[in-house]
């Protein structure tokens, strides 16, 4: 076995116990004190755990925690070799972590982002924006003009459609829109 701890009913098991250096019997993997077991449990939990899980959501985003437990995962108290292990185990699921996290949001983003697109062409596609202008003509006539929007207006025609005709942009959506972080500078 290499993590001791009782699975108490209700709480999360205590992956790295915090007591003195075990006896050549034992195989328990022992932290020399209770804050390092409590970094390493709560890196497990926090960041590995919802990875496991495929709750990448549920990873936190604060590069204050984040840098907060790295540090102190690099200054863990290490004299036994598998504790070396774990706290490299442990760092590398706290980088790999955050990693996933941001793939995600990447990945999300550009689903969100397809589906849009793929609205704004059906919409295109559709001629929902066209209207007879001549009847009865037997000639042809075609008539096209290319329209560069801001980037704040394109988002908001993938998000929205294009308004309706006479109407304009509605203000609050294209003040959330311009809430984006994108549009933040963030």
């Amino acid at each position: 076995m290499m993590f001791s701890g009782r699975l108490l009913s209700g709480r999360r098991k205590n992956m790295f116990s915090a007591s003195p250096a075990p006896s050549a019997a034992s195989e328990a993997l022992v932290v020399k004190n209770s804050v390092d077991a409590e970094i390493m449990n709560r890196v497990y939990y926090e960041y590995a755990e919802p990875v496991k899980m495929r709750k990448y959501e549920n990873i936190s985003t604060s590069q204050e925690t984040y840098e907060e437990l790295f540090l102190k995962l690099q200054n863990v108290d290490v004299r036994d070799s598998r504790v070396a292990l774990a706290v490299r185990f442990a760092i590398s699921a706290l980088v790999g972590s955050m990693n996933a996290r941001g793939l995600y949001e990447s990945y999300a983003y550009d689903e969100v982002k397809m589906a849009l697109l793929a609205k704004n062409l059906e919409e295109v596609l559709s001629g929902k924006n066209s209207m007879k202008t001549l009847s009865g003509a037997t000639s042809t006539m075609e008539i096209s003009k290319n329209i560069k929007l801001s980037r704040v207006f394109s988002y908001y025609v993938y998000l929205y459609g294009f308004p309706v005709y006479g109407a304009g942009f509605d203000m609050n959506k294209l003040k959330f829109v311009q809430s984006m972080p994108i549009f933040s500078g963030a």
